[in-house]
């Protein structure tokens, strides 16, 4: 697990990168790009044209770290279009955007929170059938739910 500290700052490369690039490359386009010294206290993020990847670098005490994301299915949902939206992601936004998420919102569209498919109960199995008349091995229902 990757944790960013809250006093990181988040910088976010509009345009996709080469995604042969490596370390020396990615820091020498952060320079360029964000006119910033790539040691500073900032993670640069870059993603690839076809928006599965994800490439970060940070620089922690006394090197750099290299990071790279592909995505096991599927492309970023999100991705900022404007200099405006980079400047609005902060480092919980990043974990976000680097799990496929659209980093202003609660979930990625493709997933939806449990309770949107009603209060059904919880049903557990009951292998001794525990004497409710019911033949052993079947799904009961409780009505206390989760």
């Amino acid at each position: 697990m990757i944790i960013f500290d809250h006093n990181l700052r988040v910088m976010i490369g509009l345009e996709p990168i080469d995604f042969r690039a490596g370390l020396n490359k990615l820091a020498a386009i952060a320079q360029a790009v964000f006119q910033e010294d790539p040691r500073a206290q900032c993670v640069f993020v870059f993603r690839n044209k076809r928006k599965t990847d994800i490439k970060l670098i940070v620089y922690h005490c006394n090197g750099f770290f290299l990071g790279h994301k592909r995505l096991s299915k599927g492309k970023l949902s999100w991705w900022p279009r404007t200099e405006a939206e980079c400047l609005s992601i902060d480092s919980s936004q990043l974990v976000k955007l680097l799990k496929g998420m659209d980093p202003r919102g609660d979930f990625h569209p493709d997933w939806h929170k449990l309770s949107d498919h009603g209060e059904q109960g919880r049903a557990h199995f009951d292998p001794k059938g525990s004497g409710h008349g019911r033949p052993q091995g079947t799904y009961q229902e409780e009505q206390s739910g989760w």
